[in-house]
Formats: C-alpha cells, sequence, structure tokens
C-alpha cells in the first residue's frame, strides 16, 4: 500500500518579519546578533520552519518585546487595541461575556 500524503499543515499568521522590521534590523544583522544564518530566520519567518519557545525568547529579547507579541500582534497596529484584547482576555469567562454583550449593545444603538 502506497503512503498516504498528509495535508499541508495550515499554520496562524505570525508577526516575526514585521518586529524585524519595525526595529529597522535585516535577517543578516538579527542572525549575526543571536548566531543564526540569515536563512534560518528567513524560514523561521515565512513559516517554513515552525517556531518554538526558544525561538521565540530570543528573538522577543531582540525586538525588545514580549514572546506572545511575535505571534499575536503587529507591531504596526495601534497598540491601545491590542492592550484592550490583552485586558478582556485575561477577564473571567463571565465577565468576557458581559463585555460582548455591552459592546454588542453599544454597536446596535451606535454609541
Amino acid at each position: 500500500m502506497p503512503p498516504i500524503k498528509r495535508p499541508p499543515r495550515t499554520r496562524r499568521k505570525t508577526y516575526l518579519r514585521e518586529w524585524r522590521q519595525f526595529r529597522n534590523l535585516s535577517q543578516h544583522k538579527v542572525g549575526s546578533m543571536i548566531g543564526w544564518d540569515h536563512s534560518s530566520l528567513q524560514r523561521l519567518e515565512t513559516g517554513q520552519t515552525p517556531y518554538n519557545q526558544d525561538h521565540l525568547e530570543i528573538l522577543a529579547q531582540v525586538y525588545m518585546c514580549e514572546p506572545i507579541d511575535l505571534i499575536s500582534r503587529d507591531p504596526n497596529s495601534p497598540r491601545e487595541a491590542s492592550e484592550l484584547a490583552r485586558q478582556i482576555a485575561a477577564a473571567p469567562a463571565a465577565m468576557q461575556r458581559q463585555i460582548k454583550a455591552v459592546v454588542s449593545a453599544m454597536l446596535k444603538t451606535g454609541g
């Protein structure tokens, strides 16, 4: 029996490249700072190589952000929205439902 082909993995978008560019760093520069070849960083940024916690920790130090930011927040988007989302995510589930209900009601009534 021939081997069964696995479907290609679809990964969520990361913001590794955006953070590097936000800090005005080249792949060569970052690679030399952390002891990687620039092509390794390129494969990580394009999703050809999966990231792990060690990757996020070292790149967060270089990019002066939190590891979670590298996979969840575009540095070019308004920070207030990101902070609000982070605060809501940290709230208890019951409070999150209340927040959602209030926002939905406000949007329906226009204010």
